[in-house]
């Protein structure tokens, strides 16, 4: 919010193409397509996270692998939707920008919900113990 209220107040209105707001149809893409890539995305983001910070041996490298994981997932889905991941950076720019950003809000929230539950299931369910496990 701090930041979508920085451009604001730095800016003319025609400085800036805008806030930030995730997927705001650029390439015409549906949102349904939007939804998948979001769940899909938020899903490898989690699980990556949940299976690094498990792992003994990887624990001095979790931060560059969870780096270097997140910036190939937004290079993959920054075209399609923004690759958001994340609500609370959805949220803010979304509100004050309005408009079609804020009718689209709904699958920057409900996308990296379901891509949470579903990667915690899945690391719940394939959970492998050993002794290089915590």
């Amino acid at each position: 919010m701090f930041a979508s209220f920085s451009v604001i107040i730095a800016s003319s209105t025609s400085d800036y193409q805008g806030l930030g707001a995730s997927g705001v149809n650029v390439n015409n893409v549906p949102l349904w397509v939007e939804l998948v890539f979001e769940i899909f995305l938020t899903f490898i983001l989690v699980y990556m996270v949940l299976a690094v910070s498990q792992r003994k041996a990887l624990q001095p490298f979790m931060g560059l692998i969870v780096m270097f994981t997140l910036v190939a997932l937004i290079l993959i889905g920054g075209p399609i939707s923004g690759a958001s991941l994340n609500p609370a950076r959805s949220i803010a720019p979304a509100l004050l920008e309005g408009g079609e950003a804020l009718e689209q809000l709904w699958v920057f929230i409900l996308g990296p919900i379901i891509g949470s539950v579903l990667a915690v299931s899945f690391y719940r369910f394939l959970k492998f113990t050993d002794n290089d496990t915590m």
